[in-house]
């Protein structure tokens, strides 16, 4: 178990590829109508407008830096303008700059447009129908920790965007079996088609309760497994401590309720004893388009899982061969 670990250790020298995204209000050439949230029965969120969050973080309309970039899609991103969730990746609006967010007047939160039918992301029950005569209306927002929410007048929480990931495990985001509103759910994470093509990919990375490994799988069948957890910043085939110069170490925390049949993990992060370095930095773990698992800390970080380890015939450090 201890060569498996070691052998798991980051690579300082892997590259992480990091995907530069180009907010629609740019390419339009106009000005930003920036806001913090969206209000229900009010203006709807278009392609010249976003939606921010204290801590940083953007929900926009923006197209990926590709040969394609008349596409749009609605997703969110940092600072650094890096998109790790997105709302339409198999449905991008092409050609036209009619995408609108609208939280409508019956609390549906949608991703509307000229092409086809409207991607709705949440709905109200028939048991919430009240808040459409109800001066506390619902409203969606970007929170502090980067999920787009949808809450109700007293600011309980009815929908989020962590319980619908993309590729990006960020902290304290859940993945594996939830138990929510709708009943047990499986929570995991889906690559990219390709780099530059955000539609879901051959990849997944998901909690396997019953065996207690992370395992990644190309097209349904076992790519990688991570083995046992040895402590909470690393399991027998992948560590994640150390990432990068800004001195990152990640945690997993493991959440298990057989009353409720959940099992999940939840990510953490926290600055290595000997970085340097202060302040708030955003970092979390991206499902590469190839398999790997990458750490996404401003461009700097390291791989938790070379997909080169892995090349359909080894079987050390958790790989099954093909």
């Amino acid at each position: 178990m201890a060569a498996a670990a070691a052998a798991a250790r980051p690579s300082k020298s892997f590259p992480v590829r990091r995907l530069l995204i180009i907010p629609a209000i740019l390419l339009l050439c106009c000005s930003s109508l920036a806001a913090d949230t969206l209000t229900q029965g009010g203006p709807a969120l278009d392609s010249n407008s976003t939606l921010n969050s204290p801590g940083g973080f953007t929900l926009g309309f923006s197209a990926f830096n590709s040969d394609n970039s008349s596409c749009r899609y609605l997703g969110i991103w940092w600072i650094d303008q890096y998109l790790y969730w997105v709302a339409n990746r198999d449905f991008p609006i092409c050609d036209d700059d009619s995408g609108r967010l609208v939280l409508d007047h019956n609390g549906t939160l949608k991703l509307t447009n000229s092409a086809g039918p409207p991607l709705v992301l949440y709905s109200s029950s028939n048991n919430d129908n009240n808040n459409r005569n109800s001066s506390k209306k619902l409203t969606a927002a970007v929170e502090e920790n980067g999920s787009l929410s949808v809450r109700d007048g007293s600011s309980n929480l009815l929908w989020q965007s962590f319980d619908s990931p993309t590729d990006s495990w960020l902290p304290g985001m859940k993945l594996g079996v939830v138990n929510d509103s709708g009943g047990l759910q499986n929570r995991k994470l889906t690559s990219r088609l390709i780099y530059s093509i955000p539609a879901k990919g051959s990849f997944t990375l998901e909690w396997d309760p019953k065996r207690e490994e992370l395992v990644v799988k190309r097209r349904g069948v076992e790519f990688w497994a991570s083995g046992k957890q040895l402590g909470a910043d690393r399991f027998q085939n992948m560590d994640l401590r150390g990432f990068s110069a800004q001195g990152i170490d990640y945690n997993v925390t493991r959440v298990s309720s057989p009353a409720d049949g959940e099992d999940y993990l939840t990510l953490g992060v926290s600055k290595n004893r000997n970085s340097t370095t202060t302040g708030f930095t955003f970092s979390y773990l991206l499902l590469g388009h190839d398999g790997g698992i990458a750490d996404e800390t401003l461009g700097v970080g390291g791989s938790a899982l070379d997909p080169d380890l892995c090349d359909g015939n080894s079987t050390e450090n958790g790989c099954v061969s093909a």
